[in-house]
């Protein structure tokens, strides 16, 4: 039964792939990393936050605590309480000058800058 039922779920991703790629209009680097530019400002914040807090809560957090000890969990909210105040105030900067230059990815962003 098991076996039926993951069969079926991987049929279904490959028909879902399938059909995308054959509905799709054209495949390019914004199609891939942003969403051919279609998700409004919210949802990539909601998106980018839950990477950034899973990602640190579920595997950096644990793992520095284990490798480092304790001076590690310390050092960690120190860093979440100044980084996120300075990527508040910069990341609209960042974002208008992607707008501005067309850039899809932050090294795309500096390289046209500067």
């Amino acid at each position: 039964m098991t076996g039926i039922i993951v069969a079926c779920v991987l049929l279904l991703s490959l028909g879902a792939a399938w059909l995308a790629r054959v509905r799709s209009r054209h495949m390019s680097v914004e199609t891939l990393l942003v969403a051919d530019r279609a998700l409004p400002a919210p949802m990539l914040f909601i998106l980018t936050v839950g990477e950034i807090y899973s990602i640190g809560s579920i595997v950096a957090f644990p793992a520095g605590l284990y490798g480092h000890g304790v001076s590690y969990g310390y050092w960690f909210l120190g860093y979440l309480l100044l980084a996120f105040p300075v990527g508040y105030f910069v990341g609209p900067a960042i974002w208008q000058r992607a707008k501005q230059y067309d850039a899809c990815t932050l090294p795309e962003v500096f390289g046209r800058h500067f």
